[in-house]
């Protein structure tokens, strides 16, 4: 829940802040992964909530960014251009 003295968001704020709809939002506090917090009719999240959300939707990467494996070269080669084009033009 929210520690005293967090903020508390409105779900169009969070909404905003995830960059999805408040639709989401709501499914989000109904299936629990996101806890509400209300205030008779209104319902809020605090921003520890959402940051932890957030972290716990992170993924962590395999390598470090100076570690990725080289990418392969789907380029082609141009092995063989030569030859077919010579094969092409003796025909």
């Amino acid at each position: 829940m929210a520690a005293p003295g967090s903020n508390l968001r409105t779900v169009a704020y969070v909404a905003d802040w995830l960059g999805c709809s408040t639709k989401t939002v709501r499914r989000l506090i109904d299936e629990g992964d996101l806890p509400e917090i209300r205030v008779r009719a209104s319902v809020r999240v605090s921003d520890s909530d959402v940051l932890a959300f957030i972290e716990r939707g992170r993924i962590k990467p395999e390598h470090a960014p100076d570690e990725r494996p080289a990418r392969p070269n789907t380029r082609p080669s141009g092995r063989g251009t030569r030859e077919a084009l010579l094969r092409i033009e003796a025909t």
